[in-house]
């Protein structure tokens, strides 16, 4: 059901010019297999309804499995992403450490990524 709304979304998005131009800016609806997500994401979706989304339901990612997924991308773009997250207080450096222990990860990664939450937060 999840991915059958994510491509629905992907098309709304993607291709309704009204959307961007009414809205202001571009979003895209992605499928679940495009990120590596910690344990247990799904569980913890948040759900967006009000009067702006004409009502209409969207889930998105809670923050912090946001976080996670964006440190395992590890894009340029992500870093200072998640850093401001972490240095506005969206998300919690312990939360966020115990998202990357659930998140599948190659050798030497976690490590790496945890080092990474560790000096960005106190610093």
């Amino acid at each position: 059901m999840i991915v059958r709304l994510c491509t629905f979304a992907y098309i709304l998005f993607s291709c309704w010019q009204p959307f961007h131009e009414r809205f202001g800016y571009y979003a895209q609806g992605v499928g679940p297999e495009t990120a590596v997500l910690p344990a247990g994401w799904q569980s913890r979706l948040v759900r967006l309804q009000n009067p702006n989304t004409d009502l209409k339901i969207g889930w998105c990612l809670d923050a912090h499995d946001l976080a996670a997924s964006k440190l395992v991308a590890g894009r340029e773009k992500d870093w200072p992403f998640v850093a401001a997250m972490l240095g506005h207080q969206l998300i919690n450096k312990i939360e966020l450490l115990q998202r990357l222990h659930n998140t599948p990860l190659p050798d030497g990664r976690l490590e790496r990524l945890v080092q990474w939450v560790n000096s960005v937060a106190s610093g």
